[in-house]
């Protein structure tokens, strides 16, 4: 089966499902630390990829486990472990949650993105890691800031409003196309070429 797009998630990072059989906390990584903004990123995202699925933790029959995929079965969940060799059947990685990127796994992108492949990164997993957000074409992110009723424009004009986003709007771009932008202008997504592919950063810490 054709599959076009993976979830990269950190190998050691601890996201649990938001509840589950065995215990009364919910919301919880490493099964007793409260969720932080890059794990209710990922939930949201298994949310949309598949609804309901936080069920299979917590229900003893299929409930959670079937669910009523939305885009079909498009994506694969891998970890920052797998092999570049793996990476390469994929057309696009999305990096969700916490990251570490690292020599090794900047290593790994770059090898990615050379061979035609689009990468989506969030502005919230580069802020320790300066080679990383080079790669994605900012010199400084500076702080994230929260705007209410946002209008987000995109380069063919389509347009949609956000209750609210936090956004790092004084982030110092270097040579990155800016692909989306605010209403005031502030750049929302960038993109940078990178070998005969893209990488793409939201500048949003989680996309939240």
């Amino acid at each position: 089966m054709a599959v076009p797009t993976a979830i990269v998630l950190n190998s050691g990072n601890g996201w649990c499902v938001p509840r589950h059989l065995y215990t009364r906390n919910v919301y919880r990584s490493w099964g007793q630390m409260p969720y932080k903004d890059c794990d209710h990123q990922l939930h949201a995202l298994f949310t949309l990829l598949y609804p309901g699925y936080e069920d299979s933790g917590f229900f003893l029959n299929e409930r959670g486990f079937l669910t009523p995929t939305p885009y079909g079965d498009q994506t694969d969940v891998l970890m920052t472990d797998a092999r570049a060799e793996t990476l390469r059947q994929y057309n696009l990685l999305l990096l969700a949650g916490w990251q570490k990127l690292d020599r090794e796994q900047l290593d790994k992108l770059a090898a990615f993105a050379d061979n035609g492949g689009t990468i989506l990164a969030f502005a919230g997993q580069l802020e320790d890691a300066p080679e990383a957000a080079a790669f994605f074409g900012v010199n400084s992110l500076g702080k994230a800031t929260l705007r209410r009723d946002a209008l987000v424009t995109d380069i063919d004009g389509s347009a949609y409003r956000e209750r609210a986003l936090s956004v790092y709007a004084d982030a110092a771009l270097s040579d990155a196309d800016v692909l989306m932008t605010l209403e005031d202008g502030t750049p929302f997504v960038i993109a940078r070429a990178a070998g005969k592919g893209r990488a793409l950063l939201v500048l949003s810490p989680y996309g939240l």
